[in-house]
């Protein structure tokens, strides 16, 4: 079934006013709880997107279970789609940094770049500083979504990380600052504000310019 299909069905079965209100909305869950679980990739991304764009709360609670376990193969999908609007949540993100599994390490760390909540930040700096190859540019990708606010965690990378993360940093500060960014201006100012001078010539020393 497609992630279409899952939707209309559900949505459906939430606003049906018939006498098998009760049945339709119980059948709806039963179908998309199964597929979650479902053997079939393409089966199971499309009910745990489907689940994600409902925004109830018991379609927030499952998406809380799978990306709350190291075994399940939808993790990473579902680590993408939670949203992250209190601790418990964000705890659920933070602990999928440190899984083993590649992909939901880069899933966390692409779901951190959406988040508004300014707490992320100190979680991307972890993932920047601790340099580690297959996910940096990641990091990067999500701190450019972080726009300005992400001047400070950059700032420090360029001051006490290695060459790559030094290098990876200043292409992000660079990037927010091109012209072909619509608030360069005002990124600009706002990195004025951090006073990055020490940092810069920190960078500059550490490239043998």
């Amino acid at each position: 079934m497609t992630l279409i299909g899952f939707s209309v069905m559900l949505t459906h079965a939430q606003t049906s006013v018939s006498l098998d209100h009760g049945a339709v909305v119980t059948k709806a869950w039963a179908v998309l709880t199964s597929a979650v679980d479902s053997r079939v990739g393409s089966e199971r991304t499309a009910a745990i997107l489907a689940l994600s764009a409902t925004d109830s709360p018991r379609a927030i609670d499952i998406l809380q279970r799978i990306a709350s376990d190291p075994a399940h193969p939808g993790r990473a999908r579902a680590v993408e789609s939670i949203p992250v609007n209190d601790p418990k949540q964000l705890r659920i993100v933070a602990d999928a940094l440190e899984n083993g599994d590649l992909e939901t390490r880069r899933a966390a760390i692409r779901r951190l770049g959406w988040s508004p909540d300014a707490s992320v930040l100190a979680l991307l700096q972890h993932v920047l500083l601790r340099d580690d190859p297959e996910t940096l540019e990641w990091a990067i990708g999500s701190a450019r979504l972080q726009g300005s606010k992400a001047f400070p965690i950059l700032l420090t990378s360029v001051e006490n990380g290695d060459e790559r993360i030094r290098e990876a940093a200043l292409r992000c500060i660079e990037w927010l600052l091109s012209r072909s960014t619509l608030s360069a201006a005002d990124n600009l100012q706002s990195l004025r504000r951090h006073r990055p001078g020490r940092n810069l010539i920190v960078a500059l020393k550490g490239s043998g310019a």
